[in-house]
């Protein structure tokens, strides 16, 4: 015959021993709440036990069940509603939840006896131990909420002790700080807020988060003595590491990309067994960790007996020569192994699947693969138990330093970009100030009422030596006649052109040197060498570059219609040149007139404005007939010293400073 539930059967005992303190806090009225709980779930029991005492016989195995029901639903209840509040942290409104809830699910949970009498009883014999588990349960998220808080402020003070001392040239500092923050973790695990292993793991996270900071801050200052400790602690004391999992993170080292992402890769390949032997593929014709193809077996040396590492040495060379580039990730990196390159298209198939498949793969089924693998092979939590690391990176996991490595280098690279920049701009503002100072001096040279000599040249700091040699040449040069006035023309005619190349031309002038040149070898007049440099130099501004295209573009549209040249006939029009000059000249004074009055000079050459340069008469000062051109040409003949002619050579008269072209044209006709 059943009979009744005994208290040990129905009654609910919390794990914990009730004597014993579980936290940071005085826990007497948790050890005294612990006990009321024992001794009210033995109540419970004997309460249930006396209900059974007014029952008939015939009812007994109704209200026995219903009675157990009740007491398993409100103890399932109790675990559910412990588990939802022990990460509370509303502690205004904590309590007050709590027990309208633990009240709520009580009540549920009788409702189940359908004696009314029974279901009274029950309520009041469960009250005093649901009563004393309230308290308990208070007591301890209110410890727990303690322990995080320690755990919080910690964390905070160790951040804060770590951003202080990262870079630290003084190494007593330095030890103080990690010295530091193990006394904290020691004070936490004294007063239970931390289990000594959970202590053991603060202190390693604590010298890793510092040996990380540590590198990369005196990375920023441009020191990079890290990156020789971190591959000693890669390679080890004794010499490179033979492991295989060593050779996996040394590969993904030197090109830049994750070991984990490389050992899935493998993985798969291998079909997980990371044999540098396997063989597989179509026709069993592919060998290796990557499956090396016959030719890519025969370039890279791969062969059956390899060891781990020598293969892997192959697999960096494939994976560098097809294009596999620093911060690359898995995709890129599979997609070099089945696809031949970095950019494989993801829909290519080998016929046992698209590339972008065999990826999914690699990530659902290889990646924990990978990640055992890297970890069983080498250590991947610092020095092992006993060892004696010889630095803070040797705590850092094979995978870590690799990564710091990475991040090193980022910051190495960064830097030397800045500093390149940093010596751009010095060089670019040496030669402003270069060129500044050389202006000076060339106004100085033509100025009568300067006095000066060439050790002052010499002397003058501002100036680069090629700048000083120049400036002594022009020196030289006004020392010297000028050119005949139809030879610098036609020399600044030759200079405007090549200003205008495209880029790469060999011909294209692209600084002031060929200027200066022409100017020093005679080929130029002081005016027109002035108008070039002025010309160029206003070429270089962001809106001169546009004007100066757009220029080019308008002369070159015009010369046939000025200059009737025609090599293949000689040269006929022999004033050619010297109108493309003129038109030269009055184009940049009307760029000047509109500058000074507000206007856009771009519209000077735009064929729907009413100022168009192009407009026939606009062009007609500066063209000739044919009959002119030929008497030109006649003239030219009967003037040339060189004809042998028994007529006097004539020069030509240089234009006067601030002459316009139409009163030189009057002057010298």
């Amino acid at each position: 015959m059943a009979k009744m539930p005994s208290p040990a059967d129905v009654g609910f005992r919390l794990p914990l021993d009730p004597s014993r303190p579980t936290g940071t806090y005085d826990a007497s009225s948790i050890a005294k709440a612990g006990q009321a709980v024992a001794a009210g779930e033995q109540a419970l029991g004997k309460g249930i036990s006396e209900l059974a005492a007014g029952i008939g016989e015939e009812q007994v195995d109704k209200q026995r069940y219903e009675i157990a029901t009740a007491h398993a639903d409100l103890v399932k209840k109790q675990l559910d509603l412990d588990t939802e509040f022990i990460n509370d942290t509303d502690a205004n409104t904590r309590v007050d939840r709590y027990t309208s809830r633990l009240t709520q699910a009580t009540q549920e949970s009788a409702a189940v006896i359908s004696n009314p009498a029974m279901r009274q009883r029950f309520l009041d014999t469960v009250a005093a131990p649901l009563g004393a588990r309230d308290v308990y349960r208070q007591s301890a998220i209110a410890n727990q909420q303690g322990n995080q808080d320690a755990i919080a402020k910690f964390g905070e003070e160790k951040d804060w002790f770590i951003n202080q001392g990262a870079g630290n040239p003084d190494p007593v500092a330095r030890t103080k700080i990690l010295d530091g923050i193990n006394s904290r973790v020691d004070a936490l695990i004294a007063s239970h807020v931390l289990t000594p292993v959970q202590g053991l793991q603060q202190k390693r996270a604590a010298v890793k988060q510092f040996a990380t900071a540590d590198a990369l801050a005196k990375a920023q200052r441009g020191d990079y003595s890290a990156l020789d400790e971190l591959y000693k602690s890669q390679t080890g004391a004794n010499g490179p590491s033979s492991g295989p999992a060593q050779s996996i993170n040394n590969a993904a080292s030197n090109l830049g990309i994750s070991p984990r992402d490389l050992a899935a890769a493998i993985s798969y390949e291998t079909g997980g067994t990371f044999d540098p032997n396997k063989v597989g593929g179509k026709g069993n014709n592919y060998l290796g960790l990557i499956q090396f193809g016959p030719e890519e077996r025969a370039k890279y040396g791969v062969r059956q007996g390899m060891t781990f590492g020598d293969q892997m040495q192959a697999v960096e060379s494939f994976l560098r020569d097809r294009g596999v580039k620093p911060g690359m990730g898995l995709s890129e990196i599979y997609r070099t192994i089945n696809g031949g390159n970095p950019n494989a298209s993801l829909n290519a198939s080998d016929g046992n699947g698209t590339i972008a498949q065999h990826i999914a793969r690699i990530q659902r089924e290889h990646m924990g693969s990978a990640d055992k693998f890297l970890q069983a092979s080498d250590t991947a939590d610092g020095p092992s138990e006993g060892a004696s690391p010889r630095t803070n990176y040797d705590y850092l996991s094979a995978p870590e330093k690799a990564l710091l490595i990475q991040q090193v280098l980022r910051v190495q690279s960064a830097n030397d970009v800045a500093a390149q920049r940093a010596l751009s701009l010095q060089d670019k503002l040496q030669k402003e100030q270069s060129n500044a100072a050389e202006d000076e001096w060339r106004k100085k040279l033509v100025d009568d009422k300067s006095t000066f000599s060439l050790g002052d040249v010499v002397n003058d700091n501002r100036m680069t030596q090629p700048a000083q040699d120049r400036v002594i040449e022009f020196a030289k040069r006004l020392n010297k006649p000028d050119p005949a006035t139809a030879t610098s023309h036609r020399m600044l005619a030759t200079i405007f052109e090549n200003m205008n190349r495209p880029d790469g031309d060999p011909n294209k002038i692209t600084d002031e040197r060929a200027i200066d040149k022409a100017f020093i070898d005679g080929d130029l007049v002081k005016a027109d060498y002035d108008w070039a440099i002025k010309r160029f130099r206003e070429s270089k501004s962001p809106d001169g570059e546009v004007l100066t295209k757009q220029k080019a573009a308008f002369i070159d549209s015009v010369k046939h219609n000025i200059d009737k040249s025609n090599p293949l006939m000689g040269k006929i029009d022999v004033s050619g040149p010297q109108q493309l000059y003129l038109l030269n000249y009055d184009i940049d004074r009307k760029v000047e007139e509109y500058r000074k009055a507000g206007k856009n000079p771009h519209d000077l050459f735009n064929p729907s404005k009413p100022d168009f340069l192009g407009k026939p008469e606009a062009l007609a000062p500066y063209q000739k007939t044919l009959q002119q051109s030929l008497a030109d040409r006649v003239k030219s003949l009967t003037v040339n010293p060189d004809a042998g002619s028994r007529i006097a050579p004539q020069s030509v008269q240089a234009r006067k400073p601030g002459e316009s072209p139409d009163d030189y044209l009057k002057r010298v006709k």
